[in-house]
């Protein structure tokens, strides 16, 4: 029964989708070219405001100051006195507090009308680190300010540790891992409440022992500084990859510890800023078991306090990754040599990939030599993994070659 009717939609991402709306409200309007949507008071950071403001002519619409307008509809062609218009604006309000009154003005004639604003609670969504396939091992860590806030992981992650710094200016450091799957999403997110400041970051890494995938880990608060030192661990494994984050209570860039490759350096706001939350997520394999020693980050700007973790990851003794060639492309034929001892093993090749010989020699520390053909095809994998029936030490390579006789390629 509608003389007039229009509508919009928006589409947020990194919404906490548990409890998307902070807070909410709405209200009528006199009539007038005027139309404010009122004040509500955020009780988090980063939240999005969304406002909408209708009234009773077709008429077009400036958004409120500060704010990206999203849609402006009239249900009558033009403008025109008659019929409904409609518009919908978007803004971020970075800090906790009062948004004020949001203000759109329609051009042409008074009329009464309808607004409303609401706040959506930010949630955590960090992408999947490009390169993952099926059976590598993801450690996620997030900071979080304060140390109260609380931490929804994504389905399928495992806290591996928290490290909760109670001081003054309180924030916590969260370690997670996940062994990927053979359909992992492209990103995964974290509903975080009670929070003012959170980021997160993900080192992914293959020829992990999927089973016990952490040999060893420990994690520490760190006082007001500029250096944030993990605790040394003790690997008990050789070839181990060593992972270390490291966070503290402002928005800076990271130095990694000496020998360490940086994964990731985040923080929110945006550097430099005294207040906000940062993260940095580093590794380096080592290769005898032992001590690893403090890995120590440096951050620039103000001194803060922080939490820092670290952890050795196991390698797998019951399978090899092998990287596909970066110049493979489909119809190239790829061989795959594999080196493994004990002789006595059994190899299960990847899907796709034909055995073409195996040599065995069982004569004093007794090993073997296997090498596989494949043809490539389109959307092949980065990486393949060879799996053992039993604890193994292997070696592998790929060669692609182009120009071979897809029908007989072996003379």
């Amino acid at each position: 029964a509608s003389t007039g009717s229009v509508g919009g939609i928006q589409t947020f991402y990194n919404v906490d989708i548990a409890s998307p709306v902070d807070v909410e409200s709405g209200q009528t309007t006199p009539s007038g070219t005027t139309h404010a949507a009122p004040s509500v008071t955020t009780t988090v950071a980063n939240t999005m405001l969304v406002t909408a403001h209708t009234f009773s002519s077709s008429r077009t619409w400036t958004p409120p100051a500060g704010m990206t307008e999203s849609f402006d509809a009239r249900s009558i062609a033009g403008n025109n006195a008659a019929g409904q218009s409609i518009e919908g604006n978007r803004q971020v309000q970075a800090a906790a507090g009062a948004t004020g009154a949001k203000t759109a003005n329609a051009g042409g004639n008074a009329d009464v009308g309808n607004t409303h604003i609401l706040a959506l609670r930010p949630a955590l969504r960090i992408p999947l680190p490009a390169g993952t396939v099926q059976n590598d091992v993801m450690i996620a860590a997030i900071g979080v300010q304060p140390n109260t806030a609380v931490i929804t992981p994504p389905t399928g992650w495992t806290l591996v540790n928290r490290i909760d710094n109670a001081s003054a200016t309180a924030n916590s450091l969260a370690v997670y891992r996940k062994t990927a799957g053979a359909a992992e999403p492209s990103s995964y997110v974290w509903a975080i409440s009670g929070v003012s400041y959170f980021v997160g970051g993900i080192q992914t890494f293959s020829g992990v022992d999927t089973t016990t995938p952490v040999d060893v880990q420990n994690g520490q608060t760190t006082a007001i500084t500029l250096t944030h030192a993990t605790p040394s661990v003790v690997t008990t494994v050789a070839n181990t990859m060593v992972v270390t984050a490291h966070t503290f209570a402002s928005s800076r860039t990271w130095t990694p510890p000496a020998g360490m490759t940086e994964s990731f350096d985040v923080a929110s706001p945006a550097p430099s800023n005294a207040n906000g939350q940062s993260l940095e997520g580093a590794r380096v394999a080592q290769a005898a078991a032992g001590v690893t020693g403090a890995k120590t980050a440096t951050v620039g700007g103000n001194a803060d306090r922080g939490a820092t973790h670290i952890l050795a990851l196991r390698p797998s003794s019951t399978s090899i990754n092998i990287a596909r060639p970066a110049t493979a492309v489909e119809n190239d034929f790829m061989i795959a040599a594999i080196g493994v001892t004990p002789s006595s093993v059994t190899i299960t090749p990847p899907s796709g990939w034909t055995l073409l010989r195996r040599t065995d020699n069982a004569g004093g520390v007794s090993n073997s030599l296997a090498v596989y053909t494949k043809a490539a095809v389109a959307g092949e994998l980065l990486s393949y993994y060879w799996t053992f029936s039993a604890a193994a030490t292997a070696v592998g390579g790929i060669q692609a070659f182009a120009g071979v006789d897809a029908s007989n390629p072996i003379d």
